[in-house]
This record gives C-alpha cells, sequence and structure tokens, in this order.
C-alpha cells in the first residue's frame, strides 16, 4: 500500500514539474495562420491550370454562364480561354504583370485594356476571391463559438477593422467561408466554399460568391478539373500573330 501510494507521489510530482500536457498545451500550439494558410494551394494557387464553370448574376441583368479555361503561371502570367456562352467563345484574357490584353476571334486582334476598362473581366482573375492570401505580415487572431466552429479574424498592423473574417467548421478546419471587409468594416464580399465529399486537402467542388462593393454581383464557381502543378506549352503565354499561346 506505502508502494503503490509513493509511486502516485513520484508520478503527481512529475505531472506539476512538467505541467499539464494535452489540452493546454495544445491549445497554446494552435496557430490560426498555419489553420487558414494550409488551405491556399487549392484555394488560391500560386500556379495552376483548371477548367471551370461560372454563373454570374449582376443587377438588372440576366445571369450568365461561362465555360473558362484558366491557365495562371504565378499570378502575373494568366491565360483565361473563355470557352461558352457562343457569343464569348474563343476570346481569350491575358495578363503579363500589370498588362492587360484581350484576344478578339471574329477581329483576329489582339486589343490592349487599360485598368480603367478592365471593369467585369477583373472577375475572372482568380487571386481576387482570396486577396489576404497574397498579402503578408499580417496578424491572425482566433476565437471559438458556440457551435464549435472557430473564426480566424486577418487584420493588417495599421488598420483599424480586420481585413477578412475566416470560418473553420473545427479547429482544424475545413475553411468554409470568408468575409472580406472594407475600411469601415463593412462586409465587401461574401465566400462560401462547398467542399461536399471531398477531402479539405484535395479541392473544394464550388463557390458561392456575394460581391457587394464596388462592383456588386452574384456567382457561382464550379471546378471540373484542376492540376496544381501542370506542364504549359512552351508558348503558353505569348502573344503571336493575334492569338495567345498555343491550341488546348
Amino acid at each position: 500500500m506505502k508502494i503503490k501510494m509513493n509511486i502516485q507521489l513520484i508520478v503527481c510530482f512529475f505531472v506539476l514539474l512538467a505541467g499539464f500536457p494535452p489540452v493546454f498545451a495544445a491549445e497554446e500550439s494552435f496557430s490560426p495562420e498555419a489553420a487558414v494558410l494550409k488551405y491556399k494551394p487549392v484555394l488560391a494557387p500560386q500556379t495552376f491550370k483548371a477548367l471551370l464553370r461560372m454563373e454570374l448574376e449582376r443587377p438588372e441583368r440576366p445571369v450568365r454562364k461561362y465555360k473558362i479555361s484558366l491557365w495562371q503561371k504565378d499570378p502575373d502570367q494568366v491565360r483565361i480561354l473563355f470557352e461558352a456562352p457562343a457569343s464569348e467563345k474563343g476570346k481569350i484574357l491575358y495578363r503579363q504583370k500589370t498588362q492587360h490584353l484581350l484576344f478578339l476571334p471574329d477581329l483576329e486582334e489582339v486589343v490592349s485594356l487599360p485598368p480603367s476598362q478592365l471593369g467585369g473581366w477583373s472577375f475572372f482573375y482568380s487571386e481576387n476571391l482570396f486577396p489576404f492570401y497574397f498579402q503578408k505580415d499580417l496578424i491572425w487572431k482566433a476565437a471559438p463559438e458556440k457551435d464549435g466552429r472557430w473564426l480566424v479574424t486577418v487584420s493588417r498592423p495599421a488598420d483599424r477593422h480586420p481585413l477578412a473574417i475566416c470560418t473553420l467548421t473545427t479547429r482544424e478546419g475545413p475553411l468554409t467561408r470568408v468575409v472580406l471587409l472594407g475600411p469601415a468594416g463593412q462586409p465587401r464580399r461574401q465566400i462560401a466554399i462547398a467542399w461536399e465529399s471531398s477531402p479539405a486537402g484535395d479541392r473544394p467542388k464550388s463557390f458561392g460568391v456575394e460581391n457587394l462593393e464596388p462592383d456588386p454581383y452574384r456567382a457561382r464557381i464550379f471546378i471540373d478539373e484542376l492540376q496544381l502543378k501542370p506542364v504549359f506549352p512552351p508558348k503558353a503565354f505569348e502573344i503571336e500573330k493575334g492569338r495567345t499561346g498555343e491550341k488546348e
């Protein structure tokens, strides 16, 4: 009996010496930045090739359905081929750093798009959905919700209000909702991410996007194919004789 009691005292002594493990240690080691950034490769990859379907609804306009092939080799080189609808088929949006070009198949011409004329075209550039993924020196904070979800706020040091609020279904994820905020703290864009039965490390099935300002629209984006390490043809991001790159 004495031996058993001594063993218990020794165990208690070492537990106190080492601190309280499991629960509290796990809380301290939790990184909200790491929890959200682990989804960057599939939500905002630097380089990828994707086949997307989009449904775009703007105020007082009918819903437009698009099918596009999007190639991106780092955010500075982007090629977007429109495959549907028929009115847009064959058009190519091309960006090389700050230069934006549009290939018009009917005219066999390439026209330059200055920033003032980008307008609705900017919707098709994927990095616009999650801009905080491409920024550095941010502040990340997490808070648990009553239903088990976790909210992660992303802020810039000099800003009064958060840049974004991210929703995780559990502390480990998946990331299911992102709200981007304006300078006054008002929602500017809300993005719902549908993983369905897809593994979180694979890719989501679709996005629901509601953009409130400066350009109001609602959109649904379906990911039919996604290659995170594609092999691009040699001239994939060149413009020559009125055409962009090589045939698909």
